[in-house]
């Protein structure tokens, strides 16, 4: 099933210090729960039958980082990826949902790529390649696998 963009959460507080990643705490609203992610911009936020899709950015457009999690319906951070590259600037927009997959296609670096995550099924072995840093422990499987450039169809 195709993921649809939500409302599920709202920013309830946001962390700062100056030396680590902004971090934002967020309230599920029909449970009041919160999650603390890294970020200190919530971007998109994507549900499906089996959990929730959320983008963070640290708000800094000149060397962005964008953080990607999946959390599933009980609020458990299943997955979570980083997309940065040292003194790159990135702006994350056009987010759309994949049309055959539970998988959201956007832009992210200024450089005419799209890129897609899509939540696997099942967690797999994954290897991703830089840009991309996995924020789970290395012994733990995927449960997004993200790409770029030109084979991606949205």
């Amino acid at each position: 099933m195709a993921l649809r963009t939500s409302q599920a959460f709202q920013v309830d507080r946001q962390m700062s210090d100056e030396q680590e990643t902004p971090r934002l705490v967020l309230k599920h609203a029909q449970s009041a729960r919160t999650v603390e992610l890294p970020g200190g911009v919530l971007e998109a936020q994507f549900e499906g039958e089996r959990g929730y899709l959320i983008f963070t950015t640290e708000g800094h457009p000149q060397e962005e980082a964008l953080f990607i999690h999946w959390l599933d319906r009980a609020l458990h951070v299943e997955d979570g990826l980083e997309i940065s590259a040292d003194y790159t600037p990135g702006i994350f927009k056009n987010p759309t949902a994949a049309l055959t997959e539970e998988g959201i296609v956007f832009s992210f670096f200024d450089d005419g790529k799209r890129w897609s995550v899509t939540v696997l099924k099942s967690p797999r072995w994954l290897r991703h390649k830089y840009p991309v840093k996995r924020k789970t422990p290395f012994w733990q499987r995927s449960r997004l696998l993200v790409q770029s450039g030109a084979a991606i169809i949205p």
